[in-house]
């Protein structure tokens, strides 16, 4: 207890990779993940997979999207008192990246990306409606040098 942990991934793994579209009712709580050694992203859940929460934690420095979140479906996950920053080595990535809809990001810092701080991306569907962005900070965020 009082005690901080940082998770420094070995280079290409993502700090926690959710690779299936199911319920997972998981709470990611209290870590600082540290992608300096890595070239993916901080946290990806892909192939729908549902139900997860992340809260009190930072994420910096990875190599692509600090947060990715895939799937053409509503993944109803939550992100609540995170800090994102110094993420992304070019504009295709950002702070947070989804592609999902009714998530919650609130009471978070979103910072100094070089994509966009958030995200949505529709694609040829309309899977990124219904989230909710409150009560957040975002700034310093870029879309390399635009």
């Amino acid at each position: 207890p009082g005690h901080t942990v940082t998770i420094k991934p070995n280079n290409g793994n993502p700090f926690f990779w959710i690779a299936h579209g199911q319920n997972k009712f998981l709470i990611i709580k209290g870590f600082i993940i540290d992608g300096k050694n890595t070239n993916t992203h901080g946290l990806k859940f892909e192939g729908s997979a549902k139900y997860v929460r992340v809260i009190d934690c930072e994420i910096k420095n990875s190599r692509l999207s600090g947060i990715l979140v895939t799937g053409n479906t509503d993944t109803y996950h939550q992100f609540i008192n995170f800090n994102v920053h110094h993420n992304v080595l070019s504009k295709l990535y950002h702070g947070l990246y989804l592609t999902s809809g009714n998530n919650l990001i609130e009471k978070s810092q979103i910072h100094h990306n070089r994509g966009y701080g958030i995200h949505f991306y529709n694609g040829s569907s309309d899977a990124a409606d219904y989230n909710i962005v409150r009560n957040n900070t975002l700034y310093d965020n870029t879309t390399a040098g635009q």
